[in-house]
């Protein structure tokens, strides 16, 4: 909402630092790229990718040359990433499901803190749905804006 990113930001801060909510069946943490500080793309990782799949790969159908490639994920020394590139954990057949909260304080010193999260499924080998195991959420990722 416009209205809430004004409020938050106000005149102090350039339009690349606000958070950019995108769809996405992933959740993915980028390093600076092109004129965007904090490129975030925060999905609700309903759909998982089995683990023999990259899912931080770059598609094959991205056209990313004009902006001088694709954007990087942001390393683990840089943002203090649970993991290199922040990504999702892996359970033993799925990556973990992702998703972020956010907790927004307006008062006189707005601000945002954002808890990128996950989850673990671990499956049974036969895929029955019926077999999964989800354990706890922890946080992988948090930033304040």
């Amino acid at each position: 909402d416009e209205r809430v990113q004004h409020r938050l930001h106000g005149a102090r801060r350039r339009a690349e630092q606000r958070p950019r909510v995108c769809h996405e069946h992933s959740t993915s943490i980028f390093d600076r790229y092109v004129n965007i500080t904090r490129g975030r793309c925060i999905g609700n990782s309903g759909i998982a990718f089995t683990t023999d799949v990259d899912q931080y790969a770059v598609n094959g159908e991205t056209v990313s040359a004009p902006f001088g490639g694709p954007p990087p994920l942001l390393p683990k020394e840089k943002g203090g990433c649970a993991r290199d590139g922040c990504r999702t954990g892996q359970g033993n057949t799925f990556w973990n499901l992702g998703f972020v909260t956010l907790d927004i304080d307006a008062g006189a010193q707005p601000k945002i803190l954002a808890k990128h999260w996950e989850v673990q499924q671990d499956q049974s080998y036969d895929l029955d749905a019926l077999g999964s195991v989800y354990l706890n959420a922890k946080v992988y990722f948090e930033e304040e804006y």
